[in-house]
């Protein structure tokens, strides 16, 4: 989940100690934690076998890493001390148009005009979105009347701004993980993996103050539905040749930097607002279902996109 606008470290409290961290295994689903600015909960699911096969093999996936840099991706770092790490990421939008939007560069923070994904991933999360109604409908009354956040899923733009990643070469691993807290747009996230094995660590905060970590791999066709806003995380992986390279998708909250600018008026003026609305998401998140679509839902919704283009 890396990136500078998205991963912007706050400063709540100190990075514990090695021997105050306790290491706790798997997070469990669907329970409520408490993390650096709120509560959280974590679901996962995983995607039918045949669905995660036509996702793997559309036609970006079987690129050259030069061949990518031609098509939205760009080489980047997150670990510049690190020889032999390759990274690559890609901004794009999940929406059902097949042109370019204006949208914020989830990297530097800057206006761009965001391509649209290719067609069977944006096709991926208009089926999720239409399977998740009965989540995505309620986000907006986890917030105040008139926030600009709440406007912003009440326009359907939840889990719309995606950034592709792929990773192989030196492993991240120990220290050299990232632990960060993402910014406004993953108030509400979903990974999706669709290549190589990762691991998710989260930390999260007892009653005594002490914290107590969880990691998990992550394999393709996992998908996770979360709230990386409230909660310190990192992703690491073993050391890894480019056939066994890891792709994921990071899906957040769709907005452009005159609304990113508007939240964060909005939760910096009344810092309680977000806790208030990450509490409620994390409540919102428990007691409802979270739902994959099926390989024939996904096809059916790449027609409508492709017969409206």
């Amino acid at each position: 989940m890396g990136n500078l606008v998205s991963n912007r470290k706050t400063s709540k409290f100190e990075v514990p100690k090695a021997e105050e961290i306790r290491d706790a295994g798997a997070l469990p689903l669907d329970q409520l934690f408490l993390g650096q600015n709120g509560l959280f909960t974590m679901k996962e699911k995983g995607m039918e076998p045949d669905l995660l096969t036509f996702l793997q093999e559309d036609a970006w996936l079987q690129q050259s890493d030069e061949e990518l840099l031609t098509i939205g991706f760009r080489q980047t770092a997150d670990n510049p001390y690190l020889e032999n790490h390759h990274y690559f990421e890609g901004y794009f939008h999940g929406q059902k148009e097949n042109h370019p939007i204006q949208s914020l560069n989830p990297r530097d923070g800057q206006k761009m005009e965001k391509p649209a994904a290719p067609a069977r991933i944006r096709a991926f999360i208009q089926a999720t979105q239409e399977k998740n109604q009965n989540i995505l409908a309620k986000l907006p009354g986890c917030f105040h009347e008139n926030s600009p956040m709440g406007n912003l899923f009440a326009s359907g733009n939840a889990l719309c701004d995606l950034a592709i990643q792929i990773r192989y070469g030196t492993g991240i691993v120990q220290d050299h993980l990232n632990w960060h807290v993402d910014t406004f747009n993953s108030m509400v996230h979903m990974g999706v993996a669709l290549q190589g094995v990762r691991t998710l660590h989260v930390r999260r905060v007892e009653d005594d103050g002490k914290i107590t970590k969880h990691s998990k791999p992550q394999v393709p066709g996992d998908i996770y539905l979360s709230s990386p806003a409230a909660f310190k995380h990192a992703v690491g992986h073993e050391t890894l040749q480019r056939n066994d390279r890891i792709v994921a998708i990071q899906c957040r909250v769709l907005m452009t930097v005159e609304d990113y600018a508007n939240v964060h008026k909005e939760f910096t003026e009344e810092p309680t607002k977000k806790r208030e609305a990450l509490d409620n998401i994390a409540k919102l998140l428990k007691e409802e279902v979270f739902s994959v679509p099926t390989l024939e839902e996904v096809k059916l919704t790449l027609e409508k996109l492709e017969s409206s283009e």
